[in-house]
């Protein structure tokens, strides 16, 4: 007998048709999801391995591997750890004329934040272990959580790991591959893994400061007070990884809140409060009378990034803020 199919059964069939394709590349995703991950997780692993890191500032993070490759003979008392709003205000002859002791600055960007700080003090360590080591950073920090990029990008090989969470660890992973990031990263950084140098065309200016080129005026203009409830929990874990670090070391570890325009001391003071309980909370004591509250006439293109014809007077300052002195104005 031949069957009939009745206009009923065609109408219930057809939703059934147009779902087939969506549900075979549903399970086309799900099968190919592995392969991505582990062709992320070996591209990172083959960067890591020849020690090529996509920040932003490369030629900067060079240079402060072959700072502290330099460092490794006579060795330094003191360390600083910290974004740019460090590198753009520690003058280390000054520092070093004013304590006579030895000193390395080893800043990165905020880009890489906390967890760039825990990366270049295991690297440190490994070259040497100084008496003091001094996190300076901007004063928004607390404002920004973890940087994963920056943990698995700063991460000597064989250092202690800190456990990421698998969505994150993909996420991470993942921004720098889509950005192109970790691509461009291997490309420009190659030259420096096999020879100790960069292409001629990185910019270093961030390593060797400069004059004033646009002034603070915009940065001030768009700035904002800041409020305690911005300050993200999660960002203290590489805080509290530090001060662990630290104490199994037995070295001296201070936080500073660096230079910031004295408009942000001003509206933003229960903020302030707040991120030095933070960073207490994390098991590193805050020093007294930071950040550096700065006038907008010592700024150069931010509202943290010290105009370079004052990074002297900063410095004093930051060692008169640690020796728990007043700073005379000149």
């Amino acid at each position: 007998m031949r069957s009939s199919t009745t206009s009923s059964d065609l109408a219930s069939a057809g939703p059934a048709r147009e779902r087939a394709p969506l549900v075979r590349f549903g399970l086309r995703l799900l099968w190919l999801a592995p392969l991505v991950f582990v062709l992320l997780t070996g591209v990172n692993a083959l960067a890591l391995r020849f020690d090529i890191a996509a920040l932003p500032e490369l030629a900067n993070f060079h240079q402060q591997q072959r700072k502290l490759a330099a460092a490794a003979d006579g060795g330094f008392d003191t360390l600083f750890l910290g974004d740019s709003s460090l590198g753009r205000m520690m003058d280390t002859p000054t520092w070093e004329r004013i304590t006579g002791e030895r000193s390395l600055q080893l800043a990165l960007t905020g880009g890489e934040g906390f967890a760039g700080d825990l990366g270049m003090l295991q690297r440190a360590l490994l070259v040497h272990r100084p008496k003091r080591v001094v996190l300076v950073h901007t004063s928004d920090m607390p404002t920004r959580g973890i940087s994963w990029n920056g943990y698995l990008l700063t991460r000597p090989a064989g250092a202690a790991r800190v456990a990421m969470p698998p969505d994150r660890l993909l996420e991470a992973l993942a921004d720098l591959l889509i950005n192109g990031q970790l691509l461009r990263a291997i490309v420009r950084g190659l030259p420096y893994s096999l020879t100790g140098r960069d292409w001629p065309f990185l910019d270093d200016s961030h390593v060797r400061g400069r004059e004033r080129l646009l002034g603070a005026g915009p940065a001030i203009a768009q700035a904002e007070a800041l409020a305690p409830s911005a300050i993200k929990a999660e960002g203290r874990l590489f805080l509290e990884k530090i001060a662990a670090l630290c104490a199994a070391e037995g070295i001296d570890c201070r936080f500073a809140f660096g230079p910031v325009w004295e408009g942000i001391c001003a509206n933003s003071a229960d903020y302030l409060a707040a991120a030095r309980a933070f960073v207490e909370g994390a098991g590193l004591p805050v020093v007294a009378g930071t950040p550096l509250c700065v006038p907008a006439q010592d700024l150069d293109d931010t509202i943290d990034h010290v105009v370079q014809g004052r990074m002297v007077f900063y410095t004093k300052a930051l060692h008169d803020r640690l020796e728990g002195q007043a700073t005379t104005r000149n």
